[in-house]
This record gives structure tokens, sequence and C-alpha cells, in this order.
């Protein structure tokens, strides 16, 4: 539980992740401008960009609520664990460049949230949208199932998440190794505390593609069993069955993601 004075309003960090990615940082930066509740803190994290971004967030960071950092890292979830060391408010959320917030009372009704009920952390909806901002899809996991996220049928979105820094810094943050999954294995951590409070509604909208469309199915597959295995959850407790889980399911996800792409460029008859 926090220390907070109950007369004082909570702080939310936002965590903003960028590299060479100035078009999306601004876009970022303007939601969180937007927002109707301002007590927040934007700690933004640059991998040393070459694009003008060290330029344009320097500018942005003379707003008292923002903190700049430019330095090399060894990328996104490097970066992310760095800023836990900045933050200063009592929950955190992970907007990267080109992230926002879903409406300008995202941030308004979070805290509304935890001022009500104090949880641990929390999770929320995502809509997907393109580079020109338009809608492609949108995506709620409600109700919570934790074994769902271990096996990857499942993801929360860490967009649309928001933890406390205790309990984020007590758990170490997130673990590299795991690579592109690093935020959902970090979700496994959470949920292992206790469960979410689950918001029946969209916080953020998610700029499509990125880190998490590269790589293949089956390297995803080898990710979530590595996930299982550190976290002690293990399909029928046996590391065998697990990994031929593992195989079934590569091979699954990527006969799926063959048929979407086909009939994604089928033509109309």
């Amino acid at each position: 539980m926090s220390s907070r004075p109950r007369d004082r309003p909570v702080t939310i960090s936002i965590v903003t992740v960028v590299w060479n990615n100035i078009d999306g940082l601004i876009a970022t930066c303007q939601s969180v401008r937007e927002q109707s509740y301002a007590q927040y803190e934007h700690i933004i994290v640059d991998g040393a960009s070459v694009d003008g971004t060290q330029m344009w967030a320097a500018n942005y960071a003379l707003d008292q609520r923002v903190t700049f950092i430019s330095e090399p890292d060894n990328g996104i979830f490097d970066a992310m664990n760095r800023s836990l060391t900045r933050v200063s408010g009592q929950i955190v959320v992970f907007m990267n460049g080109g992230d926002k917030f879903y409406d300008s009372h995202t941030l308004r009704v979070v805290a509304e949230s935890w001022d009500a009920e104090e949880w641990s952390w929390a999770y929320g909806g995502v809509e997907y949208v393109d580079k020109f901002g338009n809608f492609i899809e949108r995506y709620m996991h409600d109700p919570f199932r934790r074994r769902n996220i271990e096996f990857g049928l499942k993801y929360v979105p860490h967009q649309s998440t928001y933890a406390s820094l205790d309990v984020l810094r007590n758990l170490g943050g997130f673990r590299e190794e795991f690579g592109t999954s690093s935020d959902q294995e970090l979700i496994v951590r959470l949920a292992g505390q206790c469960e979410p409070k689950v918001f029946d509604q969209y916080l953020s909208k998610f700029l499509s593609g990125g880190a998490h469309s590269k790589g293949t199915m089956f390297e995803r597959a080898k990710r979530y069993h590595a996930i299982r295995r550190e976290n002690g959850c293990l399909l029928l407790s046996n590391r065998i069955a697990d990994r031929a889980f593992s195989f079934a399911e590569g091979f699954w996800w990527s006969i799926r993601a063959a048929l979407a792409k086909y009939i994604k460029r089928k033509p109309v008859l």
C-alpha cells in the first residue's frame, strides 16, 4: 500500500522510450499534453537518437513535469528498466514513441480508480492504428486469465497497463532475456503477486508494427516456453511436454499468419 497522504492526488509516471523516431515521440507527447489530469510526470528515455529527437525533446523538457534522458542503451526493455531509477510517481505506465492515450480523460480515469481502490496493477483494452492514425482493430482481454498469458494465448498490452512503482521495483523490472516478450513475462510475475484491476474500457492507441511484429512464430513460441520454465508453470509440470506444446503452437501460429497474409493479398473478384 502507498504511504501517500489521502489529500494529495496520485502522481502517474509516464515513461516513453524512443530511438530515432521523432514523429512518434511528438505524437505521444501531444497525447500527454492533451490529458485532463495534470498530476503526472513524463520521463523520456532516448537511445542517443540522431534524427533531431534530442533537440526537440530538450525543448519539450522545459516543462517541469518532463525529464529527458539521452544515452546509448541495449534496447527497449533496457531503457524501460533504466527509467525505473528516475520515476517518482505512485504508478507507472510505459507509452513508447508513437503510442497514445485513448482519449484526453484516460489518466483521470486511472487516477480516480487507483484513488478509490489502490490496486497494485491494472490494465484495459488497446486500439490498433496505422501510421496515419486510422483504426485497424481493438483488443480487450477480459476477464483476466493468467494461464492464457503464460501460454501466449492472450496478452496484456503494456501501453494500457498501470503498475505500482514499488511493485515494479520489487520485481526487478523487465527481464530482457525474453526479448520482445519481456513485457508479457513481467505480466506473468505481476499476476503471481495478485490479480489485476481490469478496466472494461480502452486506455491506449498502439501504433501497429514495431519490434513485436518481427521474428518468426516459432521464435515466439520458444520465448513463451522459456517464460513458463522460468516461472514454474510448465504444461503438466513437464519440460518435454511443454516443448512439444511449444512446437505445435509455433506451427499453428505460422499457418494462421500465412493464411491471414494470403487472404489479405487475395484480390477481390
